[in-house]
Parts: C-alpha cells; structure tokens; sequence
C-alpha cells in the first residue's frame, strides 16, 4: 500500500540527499517539461547536443542512471532493511528497499527507482521523468514497465488504499 502521505516521505529522502539534489535538482524549473514527463528526455539531448558522451561518468551522473543510482541509495539507507544492518531508528520503515529497475519501450532505454516496501506491494518511482525532487513520477511497477498511468506526486491520492 502507497499512500500520499508516505510518497511524500520518500520524496523527502531523496529531497534531502546532497547526491540526489546535485543530480535532480540542479537546474531552472522545467514546469511544462516537468508535466509532459520530458524533463530528463530534454536534458539528456542538451548533453548530448553540447558535446557531452553517453555513457561516461560526466553523462551519466545526470541521465536516468546516475540519478537511479543517487535516488535508490538514499532511499535504501532511510529503509527498514538498513535497521537492521545499522542498528538505528530509520526514516522510513515502511520501505523496506530500493533499486533500479530497466526497461526497453519503442527502442529507449531507461531506469528508475523501484520501491519495495515491508509489506511486499511495489512501486516506481521516477525522478528523471519530472526532474523535480519533491515531485517525481509514482507508478504501479507493472504500469511503469509500460509506461502508463504515471501520475507526479503533487496530484498523487495512493495506489491500494
């Protein structure tokens, strides 16, 4: 179960992660790109057009790999499954963890974070779409895979409630 409440939670993390910030959050609001889901499409292609090389670290820090990569990490950490390694209270025990998720569609290849939380449901949530810490794209994991029924956070009510 995903309620808003507990989206926002997440959204948090990520908002408050010194990574995640310099790799989402790190340019002019994109509102119209942000709501027809383009903004990483957009800024991959301004990397690309100013010389930037797929597939190197430069690159990729900000392509939906580097920014799965920041996202997953501080979600993990905030996670339930970091209570037990850690010993400590965390954030989020609701979570249990993150990590990336790959798909294909029409030729283009993209990653984002898939949440798995304690009581087994899943959920994808996708910061390179939006480009906005606090307001990332939040999908049923199969929805994702077909890139259908996205919604961003800020008109998110819950999946499974």
């Amino acid at each position: 179960m995903l309620s808003r409440p507990l989206a926002a939670r997440i959204a948090d993390v990520v908002a408050n992660d010194p990574r995640c910030k310099a790799r989402i959050g790190n340019h002019s609001k994109l509102p119209r790109l942000t709501e027809w889901g383009i903004a990483g499409a957009v800024r991959n292609t301004a990397m690309l057009l100013l010389w930037r090389e797929a597939g190197t670290p430069e690159f990729d820090q900000f392509s939906c790999v580097g920014v799965t990569e920041a996202t997953t990490e501080a979600i993990s950490a905030a996670g339930s499954t970091a209570a037990l390694r850690t010993g400590k209270p965390v954030e989020l025990p609701e979570v249990r963890h993150a990590t990336g998720i790959y798909r294909i569609l029409d030729g283009t290849h993209h990653q984002a974070c898939w949440v798995v939380m304690a009581d087994g449901s899943d959920y994808v949530f996708d910061w390179h779409k939006s480009l906005e810490l606090r307001d990332p794209y939040v999908y049923r994991t199969a929805d994702w895979r077909v890139d259908l029924h996205g919604v961003l956070l800020t008109r998110f009510n819950g999946f499974d409630l």
